[in-house]
């Protein structure tokens, strides 16, 4: 990766203030995706248990489901507020 490549930008005018936005901006798409990294972990782990004990409920498993999209949704947009 080359040195002289510019930092990141906003997609929109947010004055001398442009580097403390784009600073908070990363610092929660990354809380995010580590927080959406482990609840998948945790997930995974739900799947698998569900799995190992065949008469158990599989709606316990998939409710969460809408969470964790919403979540990697929010992850996605967040990235888009700067190029």
């Amino acid at each position: 990766m080359a040195m002289s490549q510019p930092g990141p930008r906003l997609r929109f005018d947010a004055g001398r203030h442009e580097e403390s936005v784009i600073g908070l901006i990363v610092l929660v798409q990354i809380t995010l995706a580590a927080v959406l990294f482990f609840l998948l972990l945790v997930w995974a782990h739900l799947i698998i248990g569900a799995l190992m004990r065949p008469p158990t409920d599989w709606t316990g498993a998939f409710v969460h489901l809408g969470f964790l999209a919403v979540m990697g949704l929010v992850v996605y947009l967040l990235g888009q507020l700067y190029e």
